[in-house]
């Protein structure tokens, strides 16, 4: 069986969170109080996004427009075309909304990309909505359980790394095969004993993969 990718989106697909970016381009009232929560464990990612979207104010046009300057990592690219060279199955995994993942992803012509995340809709009216199908309501942390979809995608594959940078990530990085991490979610893994591989950027996970693939096509 192939090998599958888990990837979170912001701050590891993209250069910047591109929630945090658009609060701090919307947002009309303080906010970090309200984030700040999340992070204890206080809010839930529901509970937070609700509260932090009634603090923007935007409608589809300036939002849209807003997203699609927000740049990804440099590599991505690259590393989406060696997967699908390579027939490694990429799997997007976010506690963020797909409405900005289609739209960032857009412009490089790789909304094609499976994805799990929270749901943000605008409707004729131009009204928005948020939905969180991924939710786990026995845990009720997260919007999107990155866990849950771990334990559905093990019954594809033989092994799955997976790429993050941030607090949804911890959840599952104890569990995956092969880990790659940087920012928040390396100082984690190094409190609590957690394997990574650190990475900079996707060209590090690029090398990494045609090493893989060499050591395995060798044996």
């Amino acid at each position: 069986m192939n090998n599958i990718i888990m990837v979170d989106f912001d701050g590891t697909i993209t250069k910047e969170d591109t929630c945090v970016s658009s609060l701090k381009e919307f947002a009309t009232r303080d906010w970090k109080h309200i984030d700040e929560k999340w992070v204890a464990g206080e809010l839930s990612t529901r509970q937070c996004s609700i509260e932090l979207y009634k603090l923007m104010d935007f409608d589809e046009e300036r939002l849209k427009s807003f997203l699609e300057d927000i740049e990804i990592d440099d590599y991505f690219v690259q590393f989406a075309q060696l997967c699908e060279e390579k027939g490694i199955d990429i799997y997007i995994v976010s506690d963020g909304f797909d409405y900005n993942i289609k739209t960032v992803l857009a412009k490089y012509g790789l909304d094609y990309l499976k994805q799990y995340s929270n749901g943000f809709r605008f409707d004729e009216g131009g009204n928005y909505s948020l939905t969180f199908p991924h939710e786990n309501k026995d845990c009720g942390k997260c919007g999107t359980c990155k866990s849950n979809i771990f334990y559905n995608l093990k019954s594809k594959t033989d092994k799955i790394i997976y790429i993050g940078d941030g607090y949804s990530d911890r959840c599952v990085a104890s569990k995956v095969d092969i880990l790659f991490a940087k920012s928040y979610l390396a100082e984690y893994c190094d409190n609590e004993g957690i394997e990574y591989i650190e990475y900079e950027s996707f060209k590090d996970i690029i090398d990494y993969l045609k090493e893989f693939r060499e050591r395995q096509e060798s044996k």
